[in-house]
């Protein structure tokens, strides 16, 4: 617009200029050139085209301008639209995510409570049985469990896995003894099959503590070399542990597995680390299994900043390999402390004679199972069968400690937890959850109730007692 009225100015003060200098010479006498006349008359006819090429210019720009402001009200309205779509998938996925930990966190509780009360009562009868008979039959029960315990985690390891709620402990690792761990649960197999066993761990990696995931680490072990066990039916396995690298404050640590087993084609390989994976999957397989411990193998390797692989030839066996970095203890490092050796129990009898207990456990076979691990501990023991029943139990009487179920009818263990950590007298007494609930969010919210640990069943006499041992007699664990 500006441009346009600056054109048609010039042409009129051009026009002007002209009017006045022709009649100039008109007044001198002159006669009007008819060549100046005709130039004036050509500019003004350029200008006017410039004019109203300045004119279409305005329309399209400002034709530009309305499509410009279309476009960018339409783009507005776009992502609004995939903001809100955005924000419901993300509610919907937070609201997956949730039902999933509920059902996982029901699973592991319906599957863990049967599992302790067999595991809990088969080891009873077998720590009684005296028929050698009765023993034999009574181990293959005892071997099956461990087997189906091994399964249900699993299962609940992968869904953990995918729903986000894995996470990784940090203890110390003294990989001679999860060796040596590793040889006796895998040797009665291996013995029946006539298997040998070689076990070789460098001297540096036995002698370092190392702080990380014991038990992961375990698990991962003894996936490897269960499946060479499971698929290695003459010559020998070999589980090898050695440094690969090392700085100021870390080990990286290689494990090897290897047998003299059928071995794996090279394009099966690429399906070894899937869930639910097997290479052979028909009804009629000779080897069973669920197909998760190599997928959860990898993740936890992953989730502990490491790799796995493995090299296979067919009819040549196979290695399976993986590499972790450790972090190094140091000196004044109270993890690196070395555990009792007198077993847990009879330190705690000798220190604590007397002491008394409160068990709040709704389930009669747990009770059951939970009063003959306790029988001769030399504590004294109370049961209630529900929240309810365990606080009014701590308000009329003093306990030095209290093994808490966490699910409950009437008031669950949690609710029971800070009730009687309010008490009088019971800010530091020790409260030890005992659950099915078997997730870190469930061990963080027994932390958060003022439980001062967190046992998952099936729970071990070993660990019972020591971690009563730790919590009731300091300095002792």
């Amino acid at each position: 617009m500006l441009e346009a009225k600056e054109s048609r100015g010039a042409i009129e003060e051009l026009h002007s200029a002209a009017e006045a200098r022709l009649t100039e010479l008109e007044a001198d006498g002159g006669e009007r050139p008819c060549a100046l006349f005709h130039e004036l008359e050509l500019h003004r006819i350029e200008l006017e085209m410039q004019n109203q090429s300045l004119q279409e210019m305005r329309i399209e720009a400002e034709n530009a301008m309305a499509r410009l402001s279309e476009i960018n009200g339409h783009l507005e309205e776009l992502v609004a639209s995939r903001t809100l779509q955005l924000e419901t998938a993300r509610q919907k996925a937070e609201l997956a995510s949730r039902v999933k930990s509920r059902f996982l966190s029901n699973m592991s509780h319906e599957l863990r409570t049967p599992l302790n009360a067999i595991t809990g009562m088969t080891n009873l009868a077998l720590s009684r049985a005296v028929d050698p008979e009765q023993i034999h039959q009574l181990e293959i029960v005892s071997r099956s469990l461990f087997v189906l315990h091994g399964v249900i985690n699993s299962v609940l390891d992968i869904s953990k896995i995918e729903a986000g709620k894995m996470a990784l402990a940090e203890d110390v690792i003294h990989l001679n003894r999860i060796f040596e761990d590793l040889r006796e649960i895998i040797a009665f197999s291996a013995n029946q099959k006539s298997i040998q066993l070689v076990f070789e761990l460098s001297p540096e990696c036995a002698e370092i503590p190392l702080v990380g995931d014991s038990l992961r680490l375990s698990q991962i072990l003894l996936n490897l070399a269960g499946n060479a066990t499971k698929f290695t039916d003459q010559g020998g396995i070999q589980v090898r542990g050695m440094p690969v690298g090392r700085d100021a404050s870390r080990m990286w640590v290689r494990f090897e597995v290897e047998d003299s087993g059928e071995g794996i084609a090279e394009e099966d390989q690429q399906r070894l680390f899937l869930p639910f994976e097997q290479l052979d999957g028909s009804v009629g397989r000779a080897h069973g299994g669920s197909g998760l411990g190599l997928a959860i193998s990898m993740q936890l390797v992953t989730a502990m900043g490491g790799r796995i692989g493995v090299v296979s030839e067919v009819g040549k066996g196979s290695q399976f390999w993986f590499e972790v970095p450790l972090r190094i203890v140091t000196a004044a490092s109270p993890r690196a402390a070395e555990p009792q050796d007198s077993a847990p129990e009879f330190v705690l009898k000798a220190s604590c004679p007397g002491a008394r207990v409160l068990v709040a456990e709704d389930d009669l076979i747990n009770q059951e199972i939970l009063r003959a691990m306790l029988r001769n501990s030399g504590l004294q023991v109370d049961f209630s069968a529900d929240g309810r029943q365990a606080v009014q139990a701590a308000a009329a009487a003093r306990y030095d400690a209290v093994i808490m179920d966490i699910r409950m009818p009437e008031m669950d263990g949690l609710s029971a937890a800070r009730e009687i950590r309010a008490m009088p007298g019971y800010q530091t007494t020790p409260i030890i959850a005992l659950s099915a609930d078997a997730f870190e969010e469930d061990r963080i919210k027994s932390f958060e109730a003022g439980m001062c640990a967190h046992l998952v069943k099936p729970v071990g006499r070993q660990l019972l007692f020591s971690t009563l041992l730790k919590w009731m007699v300091p300095g002792q664990a």
